[in-house]
Protein backbone atom coordinates (compact mmCIF):
# COMPACT_ATOMS: atom_id res chain seq x y z
CA UNK A 1 0.00 0.00 0.00
CA UNK A 2 1.23 3.40 -0.76
CA UNK A 3 0.13 6.62 -0.16
CA UNK A 4 0.61 10.34 -2.03
CA UNK A 5 1.49 13.39 -0.35
CA UNK A 6 3.46 16.65 0.30
CA UNK A 7 6.82 15.70 1.29
CA UNK A 8 8.39 18.53 3.34
CA UNK A 9 11.72 17.77 3.50
CA UNK A 10 11.64 17.03 -0.49
CA UNK A 11 9.31 20.17 -1.17
CA UNK A 12 7.15 17.86 -3.55
CA UNK A 13 4.51 15.58 -4.20
CA UNK A 14 6.00 12.20 -3.07
CA UNK A 15 4.68 8.25 -2.64
CA UNK A 16 4.58 6.76 0.79
CA UNK A 17 5.25 3.07 1.47
CA UNK A 18 3.04 2.59 4.54
CA UNK A 19 4.37 -0.70 5.20
CA UNK A 20 7.61 1.24 6.62
CA UNK A 21 5.44 3.28 8.62
CA UNK A 22 7.28 3.47 11.90
CA UNK A 23 5.15 5.85 14.00
CA UNK A 24 1.98 7.96 13.34
CA UNK A 25 0.89 11.69 14.96
CA UNK A 26 -1.66 12.95 14.08
CA UNK A 27 -1.24 16.60 12.86
CA UNK A 28 -3.66 20.02 12.18
CA UNK A 29 -1.54 20.42 9.16
CA UNK A 30 -3.44 20.32 6.09
CA UNK A 31 -2.02 20.03 2.29
CA UNK A 32 -3.72 20.62 -0.67
CA UNK A 33 -2.78 19.32 -4.11
CA UNK A 34 -2.09 21.32 -6.79
CA UNK A 35 -5.35 22.39 -8.76
CA UNK A 36 -3.89 20.94 -11.91
CA UNK A 37 -3.00 17.42 -9.90
CA UNK A 38 -4.14 14.40 -11.46
CA UNK A 39 -3.70 11.04 -10.19
CA UNK A 40 -3.72 8.99 -12.82
CA UNK A 41 -0.93 10.94 -14.75
CA UNK A 42 0.77 10.89 -11.72
CA UNK A 43 1.10 7.67 -11.81
CA UNK A 44 1.28 6.78 -15.59
CA UNK A 45 4.95 5.33 -14.75
CA UNK A 46 4.84 3.62 -11.97
CA UNK A 47 5.10 0.17 -12.93
CA UNK A 48 1.50 -1.45 -11.38
CA UNK A 49 2.19 0.25 -8.04
CA UNK A 50 -1.86 1.36 -8.13
CA UNK A 51 -3.88 -1.55 -9.64
CA UNK A 52 -7.37 -0.99 -10.51
CA UNK A 53 -9.08 0.00 -7.63
CA UNK A 54 -12.66 -1.55 -6.95
CA UNK A 55 -13.46 0.64 -4.03
CA UNK A 56 -13.19 4.99 -4.15
CA UNK A 57 -10.19 6.06 -2.58
CA UNK A 58 -10.15 6.74 0.87
CA UNK A 59 -8.25 9.96 2.44
CA UNK A 60 -5.63 9.20 4.91
CA UNK A 61 -3.26 11.74 6.69
CA UNK A 62 -0.17 10.59 7.74
CA UNK A 63 3.13 12.65 9.21
CA UNK A 64 6.70 11.25 8.70
CA UNK A 65 9.36 11.92 11.11
CA UNK A 66 12.58 13.47 9.04
CA UNK A 67 14.58 10.41 10.70
CA UNK A 68 12.37 7.66 8.57
CA UNK A 69 11.73 10.15 5.73
CA UNK A 70 15.32 9.43 4.24
CA UNK A 71 14.86 5.71 4.16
Amino acid sequence: WYAVGYCLLREAIRNFKLDRVIQLRLLNTTFKPPHDFNLDSYFTHSWGVVVGQTEPPKEVKLLFSPQVANE
